[in-house]
């Protein structure tokens, strides 16, 4: 079958709530009527028409845990804008970034918003 989906986690000593408010304001994510609405957790879509990020904010009694995701039949520039994305919380949030995804030889797992050169390239 193959994957079908890119996973990146990101997590931090941060509220929830603000997170899931800069997804929608800042970003331009929705919230996403289509996933079921669960204690805790949030859940937020991007759609521009070519691309669809989807995304899950998971309440921690002491951090949050974003989970961004996107399908792998999305065009080539998904790579760029998922980054971009990802780049941008962690910077804001000060977030750890875990790549879910085979890495290359060495390459670690998690960046801290001051590897985000190294993330972007390891993350592609």
């Amino acid at each position: 079958m193959g994957i079908e989906s890119y996973l990146l986690r990101l997590g931090g000593n941060h509220e929830t709530e603000s997170v899931s408010r800069d997804l929608t304001s800042t970003l331009g994510f929705k919230p996403d009527p289509d996933q079921y609405a669960m204690t805790g957790y949030s859940y937020h879509v991007y759609r521009d028409g070519h691309h669809v990020i989807e995304c899950e904010v998971a309440d921690r009694s002491t951090h949050c845990h974003v989970s961004l995701r996107f399908a792998l039949c999305n065009p080539p520039s998904i790579d760029k804008f998922f980054i971009d994305v990802a780049a941008e919380l962690m910077s804001r949030f000060h977030l750890t970034a875990v790549v879910c995804e085979h890495l290359p030889t060495d390459a670690p797992t998690q960046y801290d918003a001051s590897n985000i050169l190294q993330f972007t390239a390891n993350c592609k």
